[in-house]
């Protein structure tokens, strides 16, 4: 169970340089963690996207600890918490932690800088079931950035190594592991190792199991947006096809990671992150907010963008999802695809970029292992497709058109053609025309066709899509952008509210055009306020994305606002402000 609670700092203790301790009263989180698991916090105003902690202890069933360094705005605005103060938090996260049990006789415990954290909670978990107190191994460039455990916790059998010989062993801490398993410094039967710190420490610690043949766990970590599995933002390539650190792990075997595809080549760049404030929302009534989109009936405009909210099982107990105008799924192309390596996400200013590469089980798995939720719901479901041909988008739209349960297909026109040389349909109207002609030819279905704001004219895309038959256009779709994680670059889409008043101007510009469809607007949606704007140039409807990732509930505290909005202007059906601001 994963709660979203408001937790009581009941300390903050600064540790070592720029290290803390800090303990919350969570009784909720506290119950159910698991050595491995986490938490994500909700930063200040500004900070995007809720921070990601290891659980470093539970104690007497309603505190946790938490150890964390700090490196960024999230965690020097954590620093600064004070006894007594209220923080928003989900948890515990993590469908995977550390194998516990009676037989791991021996193990060796192998922490690289803040990785210690975990650690110490998975110490004192084996240590209660009987089992020989672990070998600690830590490690640091130097003795003053060791991070010791607090003496609290009782932690024996700690070995230390610095890399210039300040303290203890002379040398990583990985040639630590190495030496003290060569020279046989163990008993014979020592059954795991358990290790978390940088990757490139991970991977040797990885290849020097392997060597030994003993069996390794090693606990990932991946900057992440949803947290509930949901956005494949933090998939990893691993010998059994991507896995999902904050929702698979983020604790896995070591000899299934493929170590070359997750290890960066190059330092991590810093980037400097903000977003906007959110207002507070009050509860109204007796306003009507039904909108219909090409012939399907949506009892508010709000639904989620595709690819930010999954299939939206993964949302079950987090997201009254029936208050929903309808749901988007996650892109669905024709066969199964893996998706783009790490990174796959990059947080900037007012925003993030990724490049998922449409993962997805592919229409087959979709229809038989997602539809049966999907189906459940009480709302229209709208399914996103993908292709790299013509043909492929008119096999998948022949597929789903008799689909119990499918009440639209949004068609995501940004996919490259591979058989024009890798142009996306998206921008060119005769291709925009053929795709959506082809779909048009094939199904029944209501069609919305999604369009890119990469193009010199988005109007002469949309006119192409409407004369080729689709019933609304939805605009726009991720921003082309690029940033440096690792040190490298990444290419990918923009979203988030950076891209907000570029998404303004085309539905604008759209809405001028009178195509005769109605239109959905999607871009750096995160209030009601931002909703209000896109209807008031013309959207009928809106797609809310990256602000789910800041914030759960944000769709459920749109839709409240807007009602409370229409109620305070004396306003009693939405569609009376779609426009008014065209003239």
């Amino acid at each position: 169970m994963i709660y979203e609670i408001k937790a009581t700092v009941l300390k903050n203790q600064k540790m070592g340089p720029a290290v803390y301790q800090m303990k919350l009263e969570c009784p909720e989180v506290a119950k159910e963690a698991k050595p491995g698991q986490f938490i994500t916090v909700k930063c200040e105003e500004g900070i995007l996207l809720w921070r990601p902690f290891s659980i470093a202890g539970v104690e007497e069933g309603r505190f946790i600890s938490l150890f964390y360094k700090t490196v960024g705005p999230g965690t020097e605005w954590l620093a600064q918490a004070q006894e007594g103060d209220i923080l928003d938090l989900r948890g515990p996260l993590g469908g995977n932690g550390f194998t516990i049990n009676s037989e791991i006789k021996n193990s060796i415990l192998v922490a690289g800088g803040i990785g210690i954290a975990p650690l110490i909670f998975l110490s004192r978990s084996l240590c209660s079931l009987g089992n020989p107190e672990p070998l600690f191994l830590i490690g640091a460039k130097d003795g003053f950035s060791i991070i010791w455990p607090p003496l609290e916790y009782k932690i024996a059998g700690v070995r230390i190594a610095t890399e210039d010989g300040s303290l203890g062993y002379r040398g990583t801490v990985t040639e630590l592991l190495e030496n003290t398993l060569s020279a046989k410094q163990l008993p014979a039967d020592t059954r795991m190792i358990y290790a978390v710190g940088p990757r490139p420490m991970l991977k040797v610690v990885a290849e020097i199991a392997k060597e030994h043949q003993i069996p390794c766990e090693v606990s990932l970590e991946t900057i992440m947006a949803c947290g509930v599995g949901a956005c494949l933002g933090c998939a990893i390539s691993t010998t059994s096809g991507n896995q999902r650190v904050c929702k698979d792990g983020p604790v896995f075997d070591a000899a299934k990671v493929v170590w070359d595809k997750y290890v960066p080549q190059r330092k991590i760049l810093d980037t400097t992150i903000t977003s906007p404030a959110t207002s507070p929302i009050e509860k109204t009534k007796n306003v009507d907010l039904a909108v219909n989109i090409g012939g399907i009936e949506l009892k508010n405009p709000v639904m989620p963008a595709s690819g930010t909210f999954g299939y939206g099982e993964e949302f079950t107990n987090l997201v009254n999802l029936n208050t929903l105008g309808a749901i988007i799924t996650k892109g669905i192309t024709l066969e199964p695809r893996d998706g783009a390596d790490q990174p796959r996400l990059c947080e900037i200013p007012q925003g993030m970029i990724n490049r998922i590469g449409l993962q997805n089980p592919g229409v087959k798995k979709f229809i038989a292992e997602k539809m049966p939720f999907l189906r459940t719901l009480k709302l229209p479901v709208i399914v996103n497709i993908c292709g790299s041909t013509v043909e492929e988008y008119q096999k998948l739209a022949k597929i789903l058109d008799t689909v119990e349960g499918i009440a639209a297909v949004e068609i995501n026109i940004s996919c490259p053609n591979t058989k024009e040389g890798g142009m996306l349909f998206g921008q060119d109207p005769r291709l925009a025309f053929k795709v959506v002609s082809a779909v048009r030819k094939t199904t029944s279905l209501p069609i919305i066709t999604k369009l890119t704001p990469a193009v010199t004219s988005i109007v002469q895309i949309a006119e192409a899509a409407v004369k080729a038959g689709t019933n609304a256009l939805s605009a726009i779709n991720t921003m082309p952008a690029l940033s440096f994680v690792n040190g490298q670059i990444m290419l990918g889409g923009q979203s988030g509210p950076s891209i907000r008043p570029i998404a303004l101007r085309f539905i604008y510009e759209l809405a001028r055009a009178k195509l005769g469809v109605p239109l959905i607007g999607c871009g750096g949606i995160m209030t009601w306020q931002d909703v209000v704007e896109f209807l008031m140039v013309g959207a009928q409807a809106v797609e809310i994305g990256t602000a789910t990732f800041t914030n759960l509930k944000a769709m459920e505290e749109v839709i409240q606002g807007l009602e409370n909005y229409l109620q305070k202007q004396g306003i009693k059906d939405i569609n009376e402000i779609i426009g008014t601001a065209l003239s």
